[in-house]
């Protein structure tokens, strides 16, 4: 084998090397509302999470645990544990299947899961 070719085999393993380590998996980030469920079955446009039938939009977003999207059918009718997001109207918008690393860890408590909504009654005066 000649050096040029072995220059270039050299330059292609290192392309193929580091290729692979840019497809290496980050761990990923979910917002700061974000909610802790089990999956059991998704009909569009209505899924099961808890044990409660929800509502889907037409924009909802499944991402599996590789975080790419898939379609409702993807989902079978295996429980999964998901994290999830509802939109200002209470329907799902975005569902994050997890992976045993990502189920372990656990949902940080937010202000709107702890809080009291306390309304003041006001007095009106009629005259």
């Amino acid at each position: 084998m000649s050096k040029m070719q072995l220059f270039r085999r050299f330059i292609l393993i290192l392309a193929m090397g580091s290729s692979l380590l840019s497809m290496q998996a980050e761990a990923r980030t979910f917002p700061a509302n974000v909610k802790r469920g089990i999956l059991k079955s998704a009909a569009a446009p209505q899924i099961v999470i808890n044990d409660k039938l929800m509502a889907t939009t037409p924009a909802t977003r499944i991402y599996n645990d590789a975080n790419l999207i898939v379609m409702p059918a993807y989902l079978g009718s295996a429980s999964k544990v998901v994290n999830y997001t509802l939109n200002t109207v209470g329907q799902v918008d975005k569902i994050w299947i997890l992976t045993d690393a990502e189920a372990s860890v656990a949902v940080p408590k937010t202000d709107t899961d702890t809080a009291t909504v306390v309304r003041p009654v006001q007095k009106i005066k009629v005259y």
